[in-house]
């Protein structure tokens, strides 16, 4: 068995709903409709979740593992909760196990996704709204979540969430076996809601990669002030970050401009005044207004 790749991707006549599911996946991939990918799946979705054909995946992997043919498949989640059928740099399809936990904070989503049933207990999506006007990439605190549409699922029944609207409240009596699918176009951020007054409280990444962007971002001013670094290259990266699709990317490079050449930053400083980000736009103006008020002059 290749452990880089599961077998059953290869088998697609053992398993011809898996392979339909990953066929009309990767057409809307193709197509250029990643943002739509759940809901143009809907169907090979379910049709998926109401076979045998994910039990049976299950069944023979494990028993190839128990027997020694793989200590630990690099395709099999190193987390005891979550199995990843299949997963590429544009979508992912994953089976994973909840169980029911205290959890002060509920969060909005990551990505929009297939959510599906399949081990048999009912259970329960409460589905809360941002406010109308409230838009997902621009966080306020104590703004509170809209009661929504309330979602049973039992076994063999799917939902599809949205991250631009949706925050889902699970209630879970005892642990649950879902089969998730998402695209990897991440929501700009994930809004965290206090789960007794449903009021927000504050603002998460969606994924890693833009809190690495905005960590490199921060470090290029510091490592300056000890190691031998070119500047020029140091400035060139910043400025690139300054147009980065994450507002905290961008203002983090912004900073990091400011400390290691102000002149060389004020024209970014100036056009993030104007920055589609009220956060970064609001920052921008005070930066500047202090400024001026140290130096008592204009840019």
């Amino acid at each position: 068995m290749d452990l880089g790749k599961p077998y059953y991707l290869s088998e697609s006549e053992k398993f011809p709903l898996l392979a339909a599911l990953i066929t009309r996946a990767e057409s809307c991939i193709l197509a250029g409709s990643l943002d739509r990918l759940t809901s143009e799946c809907r169907d090979e979705f379910d049709m998926l979740l109401n076979s045998n054909e994910l039990q049976a995946i299950v069944t023979e992997s494990l028993r190839s593992v128990a027997g020694g043919g793989a200590s630990h498949p690099a395709w099999l989640s190193k987390t005891a909760e979550e199995w990843v059928i299949v997963d590429t740099k544009d979508y992912s399809l994953r089976l994973a196990a909840h169980k029911p936990r205290q959890n002060p904070l509920l969060h909005s989503l990551n990505f929009n996704c297939l959510v599906g049933n399949l081990s048999g207990p009912v259970y329960r999506i409460d589905v809360y709204k941002l406010p109308s006007g409230i838009a997902v990439d621009e966080f306020k605190a104590g703004i509170k979540a809209q009661p929504g549409p309330g979602i049973t699922l039992s076994k063999g029944q799917f939902c599809e969430l949205n991250a631009s609207s949706d925050i889902p409240r699970i209630t879970l009596s005892m642990p649950v076996l879902t089969l998730t699918l998402y695209p990897k176009a991440y929501a700009p951020i994930v809004w965290c809601f206090d789960k007794d007054t449903m009021m927000s409280v504050m603002a998460t990444a969606s994924h890693d990669s833009p809190v690495r962007r905005q960590a490199g971002a921060a470090m290029l001013q510091h490592i300056l002030r000890s190691e031998d670094v070119p500047v020029q290259a140091s400035l060139q990266t910043l400025s690139e970050l300054t147009r980065d699709d994450s507002h905290f990317v961008r203002w983090a490079a912004i900073q990091g401009l400011c400390a290691i050449d102000l002149e060389f930053a004020e024209p970014y400083l100036i056009h993030a005044r104007m920055d589609r980000h009220p956060a970064v736009a609001e920052a921008a103006g005070r930066a500047i207004d202090l400024h001026l008020k140290q130096e008592g002059k204009g840019f």
